[in-house]
């Protein structure tokens, strides 16, 4: 699995290649792409609404017919995807209110691709299992509390209550706190910190409900 970011910043360049010097010549490095390609590997491109216009050109190229054209001083080089060869694309949801200034991809783009997936969080269970994994945490209930405590103020942001959430990284950060401070005060420093006061009034009483 290969993977890359996609952002305003990356290039043509950055997926087909170009040309560099190696011990004093000048010879051809292919990007991520046509390696991709040649090789059969899966290419993971995240972020897939933040890539400029002119790298979608490619993009669009090879889902379209799963070849890519690259010129090499001046000489057309045809580039045919290995069968194993996969291109799959990750975003945030545009209409979360959580990810401002995010585009909403076209169903042209979109209705390139086999299989579009749209993922939640995990299970509670599944999700503190994760946490406790990613942070060294051993409490299994404290944790569980966690996840429980997410998950409501999820709720509540889906159903237009808070404008604020709480994200698996921030249960693994608030973990982390709690194996050196106490429950509350990792929360605040990991959590409700970042909301604004409304949310974080809304959401200490959700705290006090559960970590009784």
């Amino acid at each position: 699995l290969l993977n890359a970011c996609g952002h305003n910043d990356i290039t043509v360049e950055n997926l087909l290649g170009a040309m560099t010097v190696v011990n004093g010549s000048t010879i051809w490095k292919d990007g991520i792409l046509p390696r991709a390609m040649k090789s059969g590997y899966w290419l993971l491109l995240d972020e897939i609404n933040s890539v400029d216009p002119g790298v979608m050109k490619v993009i669009n190229e090879a889902l379209d017919s799963r070849k890519i054209t690259i010129t090499v001083a001046g000489e057309p080089r045809l580039v045919k995807a290995h069968r194993d060869f996969r291109f799959i694309c990750t975003m945030n949801p545009p209409d979360s209110p959580i990810y401002k200034g995010i585009e909403t991809m076209s169903f042209e783009f979109m209705d390139r691709f086999d299989t579009v997936v749209s993922l939640d969080y995990l299970s509670p269970e599944t999700e503190a299992r994760l946490i406790m994994d990613m942070s060294g945490y051993s409490d299994e209930k404290v944790a569980k509390n966690m996840v429980q405590f997410a998950n409501t103020i999820r709720k509540a942001m889906k159903e237009g209550e808070t404008f604020g959430t709480v994200t698996t990284r921030s249960l693994i950060s608030f973990c982390r706190k709690a194996q050196v401070m106490d429950v509350r005060t990792s929360a605040e420093t990991s959590i409700l910190g970042k909301m604004s006061k409304a949310d974080r009034d809304k959401a200490r009483d959700i705290f006090n409900a559960i970590f009784k």
